[in-house]
């Protein structure tokens, strides 16, 4: 019988913990006691100084702080700003690498005062669980030249488990690029020319409807989100913009959906004022924003328009984004984002929107600059073939192609462009394919799609370890080279089926905790499709919060599903129950435990339970709630 396992079936955190009984309080633990950081000239000169969270206790001074209190294991750096500041001004970095440090945290929070008192405010703070969220950069319209400045920093988790260790650099913001036009918002919106205009889900909220400016740059008045939640910009100082989708439909007040000033769903546009562009000598233009975020089930565009001055503007062209930010996921208080803006050089005038078609949680942007396109930069888009499961068992391995989509992203021509695809046995170092796609010469602000190598990617049927390895090659220097090589991890033998190698993170739908009106009952599966006949024992899967859950049954189930109309729905008639089994929450499993189920045949109890070849399968968990009151199942 073959064991089958779905390793990260519902999203389960992994949490590193560290004990910190024997970690000494540290020496930097109160705003007074704060740790000098050298000013370095760019981030390779900067001296890292090292941080430890453990054993930190929570400061009462100053009060302002954009987190919950949870935060407990703050501690405090300071440094000095040069007398010459460059506009850019300065960048504060967090370091830290779980796998080559044990005892690293995974994230952080952080704020920047100017002094230490009771009441002082901070320049800039931002909280978050994302790793790579790890900096603070502020432009010297933020700052004063020869001051001295405070670095509060806390781990980014929610109790003792996420402190740890890390290192700590301040350097000056060399690597920002040269812009031709940068709005900072500073003073409001009619002030710098920006219009809005917008509609509510009721009518006669209409008036309310549309972009505010936010003179401290928080969007924190919502029954969904956290006190202090804003944005965290370089110019944060003079205020930012955004729509309040949270608040704007409940007015603070959970479960007050529709009671609020500007009920969603409803849509935001704003507009720039018009900029003069017809001395811009460059190959072309792109755009940039810092932006805040949180998001439901809104969708996020912007657009330009053209004209010259004895001509009527342009059709509006518009891009939708923020598609990668995820229903219900974590509040970013630091997403800086970039896109080309194909065929805008050449005019008198351009103009810029935002549209922002809202139904919770929040947008906030600053700092929008148009800036000179890069002339090479060509990228492996996100849309690319990958190895059949994470985890593909002997007997189930079949040829799969290779394929990818490419970009250049740049205002000029690529040249000699290649397309490359290996598969390397990582235990061997065994080259296992190597194929290669002449792509030749790809014009600016263009794609060449579906990029199908020429022959199918076999695998030995042993166990092994494998990375599959695009990479995209050219004449010139690329302005980005990392977007250039994508690779992934898979291998084979084994017992187990799985489509992820690990853990990815907590996950609900009820969290967050819009639009739950009812029991926080719900499903979630993975699919399935094996190439031959192979018998299932048991389906492995996580869970975040048993002791919560204790008292509480799942129910597991193994469907075998084809979608005969072709509307890619499971529906009721197409779906067939295989196998089943129920689980009851001891509530003394552990945290973040994956635990293994044995599965019944469904219709013939004691039979094996047998997943055909060529057919369609759906492993799924589903939590059936009796109330509301019945705890969320993570």
């Amino acid at each position: 019988m073959t064991r089958f396992g779905i390793f990260n079936f519902l999203f389960t955190s992994l949490f590193t913990i560290w004990t910190s009984a024997a970690v000494a309080q540290p020496a930097n633990d109160d705003c007074i006691n704060a740790i000098q950081v050298a000013l370095a000239n760019s981030e390779s000169e900067a001296v890292l100084v090292e941080g430890d969270t453990r054993g930190a206790t929570a400061s009462t001074t100053p009060t302002s702080v954009c987190s919950q209190s949870f935060y407990t294991d703050d501690i405090w750096y300071k440094f000095t700003t040069p007398t010459d500041l460059p506009v850019e001004g300065i960048v504060i970095k967090a370091y830290y690498n779980n796998l080559e440090n044990p005892t690293d945290l995974s994230s952080v929070g952080m704020a920047v005062y100017a002094g230490c008192a009771s009441d002082e405010p901070f320049v800039a703070c931002y909280v978050t669980d994302e790793p790579e969220l790890n900096r603070t950069e502020l432009a010297s319209a933020c700052l004063v030249g020869d001051q001295e400045y405070l670095v509060r920093i806390w781990s980014g988790g929610a109790d003792s488990t996420t402190e740890g260790t890390f290192r700590i650099g301040v350097f000056l913001n060399t690597s920002a690029e040269p812009y031709l036009w940068w709005e900072t918002f500073g003073g409001g919106l009619e002030a710098n020319g920006w219009t809005t205009d917008g509609s509510c889900a009721i009518a006669d909220s209409n008036a309310n409807a549309g972009w505010k400016y936010l003179p401290d740059g928080l969007l924190d008045k919502g029954a969904y989100i956290f006190p202090g939640a804003g944005i965290s910009s370089p110019t944060l100082c003079d205020g930012a913009v955004g729509v309040d989708s949270d608040y704007n439909d409940n007015g603070g007040i959970e479960n007050n959906f529709g009671g609020g000033p500007c009920p969603a769903p409803g849509s935001h546009t704003l507009f720039s004022p018009v900029i003069y562009s017809g001395d811009w000598n460059v190959a072309g233009l792109s755009i940039s924003w810092t932006q805040a975020i949180r998001q439901y089930q809104s969708t996020y565009f912007f657009g330009y328009r053209t004209r010259n001055d004895d001509s009527e503007w342009s059709e509006w062209i518009e891009r939708e984004i923020n598609t990668e930010h995820p229903v219900n996921g974590d509040f970013v208080p630091n997403d800086v984002q970039r896109f080309q803006m194909p065929g805008a050089i050449g005019y008198d005038s351009i103009q810029i929107k935002f549209i922002y078609n809202d139904n919770y949680y929040l947008w906030a942007i600053d700092d929008v600059k148009i800036i000179p396109q890069e002339c090479t930069n060509s990228m492996i888009s996100r849309f690319f073939a990958i190895p059949p499961f994470a985890q593909i068992p002997s007997s189930q391995t079949y040829p799969f192609a290779a394929l990818a989509d490419i970009f250049n992203i740049g205002a000029c021509p690529i040249t000699n462009s290649m397309l490359n695809c290996t598969v390397i046995d990582v235990n061997s170092s065994d080259t296992i394919y190597n194929e290669s796609i002449a792509l030749g010469s790809v014009g600016p602000d263009s794609s060449i799609k579906h990029q199908v190598f020429p022959s199918l990617i076999e695998l030995p049927g042993y166990f092994s370890d494998y990375r599959m390895t695009y990479e995209l090659t050219q004449d010139s220097l690329d302005y980005d080279a990392s977007d250039n090589e994508v690779s992934i991890l898979f291998s084979t033998g084994g017992n187990t089926f799985a489509l992820e190698d690990g853990f990815t993170h907590s996950f609900t739908p009820s969290f967050g905790v819009f639009p739950m009106k009812g029991p926080p009952s719900y499903a979630y599966g993975n699919y399935f499709r094996p190439a031959v006949d192979i018998g299932v024992q048991s389906i492995q899967w996580g869970v975040n919060n048993p002791d919560e859950m204790a008292g509480q049954t799942v129910q597991i189930y193994l469907l075998q599903w084809t979608d005969d109309n072709q509307n890619d729905i499971a529906d009721v008639e197409e779906r067939h129950f295989i196998g089943f089994a129920d689980y009851t929450f001891k509530g003394d499993e552990g945290e973040n435990v994956i635990l293994e189920t044995s599965l019944e045949n469904f219709s013939n109890p004691g039979e094996p339970v047998i997943m055909r070849g060529g057919l369609g399968y759906i492993a799924m968990i589903e939590y059936q709630a009796l109330s509301s009151s019945d705890p969320q199942f993570f």
